[in-house]
This record gives C-alpha cells, structure tokens and sequence, in this order.
C-alpha cells in the first residue's frame, strides 16, 4: 500500500512542478546571497575571481542561501500531498480501500507516504542545487575567509560534505514534521485552503507565542527553520527532538481521528 501511495504522488505532474518552483526559490536564494557579497571588502576584484580562488565556494552558498530557502518549508511542504488523506475521505475512496486492507494498514500507508512525500520535496530541490554548485562553483571550504553560520558549523570545517548530508537531512525532517500537521488537519476539516494552511499557521502562531513568552530557544518553533543560521543556545538532538515531537503529537491526532467512526460518518 505505501508503494502505491508513493507511485500516486510522484505521478502527480504538481510534484515536478512544485520541485521545479522549490529549486527556482533555491536559486533566488542564492541570488540574495551573491548580492549581499561584497567583494570589494574582501579584496577581491569580482565575485568571479572570489570564486576562483575559492574563498566564495560551494559550501558558503549553499549553506547560506539555505537559511532562506528553509524557512519556506513549512509554508508549502504539503502542497503536494497534503490532501490525499482528505480527497480519499471526501470521495469515499477510503471506504473502498479498506475492503481490500484494514483501516490501520491504509492510516499507516497514508502517514507514512505523506511525510516521505512531505520530506522530499524540502530535500530533492537543494540535492540538485548542491549538485550543480559541485560542478559548476566547486571550492574547498578550508580556503574560504567567509563564516559558515549554524549550529552545525564545526562539522562543516572538518567533514564539509557530511555537513551538507546532515543539512539536507535537516531539511527532510522539517518537511516530513509539518506537513504531518496538514494531514492531521485533513481529518477534521473540509476545506482545502485551510488544510494546506494549517502548518505555516503552527509555524509562525507557535513561534509568535514562544517568543512573546520568552521560552528558551529550544522549545521555539523557529529553530526547526534557523538551524542554519543560530550560533548557540540549542544542538542539532534539541532541534531533531523537536520535529519528532511535532511528528509524534499529530500523527496521534491523525490515528485518532482517522478512524472508522470518525471518517465513514462524514
């Protein structure tokens, strides 16, 4: 069941689509980065010759220009799968698919699916960008004079690409998290809009109240986001701790409300 679920997203034209509009804001991204490089102040006669000699590299802008690109993940990461569950419940499919598998079987399928799809496409656009600043910019991190930010940063200077593994990684979990909450939203409201809302409304509702009661910086929602950027004050566990619990809380509200009694009566 969860081949067939993941085979029915891939097809979907909308996924290749919104991968495509992902790398575009990737690319936009690193544009804000290069503009915002100065190479007077380093020395450097042209962003070129700054990438020649390898103080502006790979690493750097990927890493950078991933700040921003993040921050976009819990917005639109369930924009391309975020409905199945509620399309399924509206038509009757449900019904349908649970006279071949139980409905466990079918929640456990859709749950899983959801936060795979949910994490790629965080994940698949910024393997591509890394792919082509890898053959097109290139550099070694050891000569760049420019910080790489985050709380992963000493693992950038020691094993530059594990880093970028664990950054990539990163990105999965934030997608695979909140578009968690879209489907937990699918099983209590009807309308689109507002199950593809549901987990930038969290994101920033959440961030909004952590911040304004002053919370340590482990428990705001804004470190799933600026993992890349934050010096201190949280770890990449605290942060990983966090998603999960995200994960954990609205996957419960999905099983719970999932459920035949909840789902064939509507």
């Amino acid at each position: 069941m969860l081949i067939n679920e993941l085979k029915r997203a891939f097809k979907w034209k909308k996924f290749v689509g919104f991968i495509v509009v992902m790398i575009i804001i990737n690319l936009y991204s690193i544009c804000i980065e290069l503009g915002e490089f100065n190479p007077f102040y380093d020395m450097h006669l042209s962003i070129q010759e700054a990438v020649d000699i390898g103080d502006l590299n790979q690493f750097a802008l990927f890493t950078n220009a991933g700040v921003t690109y993040v921050g976009f993940i819990p917005i639109v990461c369930s924009f391309v799968y975020g409905l199945s569950f509620l399309e399924d419940r509206k038509k009757g499919f449900n019904k349908f698919i649970n006279l071949r598998i139980s409905n466990s079987k079918y929640c456990i399928s859709k749950f899983l699916a959801n936060g795979i799809v949910g994490g790629l496409s965080a994940a698949l656009p910024s393997i591509i960008i890394f792919y082509v600043l890898n053959v097109f910019v290139g550099g070694d991190i050891h000569n760049t004079s420019i910080a790489i930010p985050g709380i992963f940063d000493d693992l950038s200077q020691s094993k530059p690409y594990v880093f970028i593994l664990v950054f990539i990684t990163m990105e999965f979990l934030v997608g695979f998290a909140y578009s968690t909450i879209a489907l937990a939203a699918s099983t209590l409201l009807d309308n689109q809009i507002l199950v593809l809302l549901a987990p930038g409304v969290f994101y920033y509702v959440t961030n909004y109240i952590t911040d304004t009661l002053n919370f340590p910086l482990k428990f705001k929602t804004k470190v799933a986001t600026e993992f890349g950027l934050l010096a201190d004050g949280v770890t990449g566990y605290e942060v990983t701790i966090q998603l999960i619990v995200i994960t954990l809380i609205f996957g419960a509200v999905f099983f719970h409300y999932s459920r035949k009694e909840f789902t064939y009566e509507r």
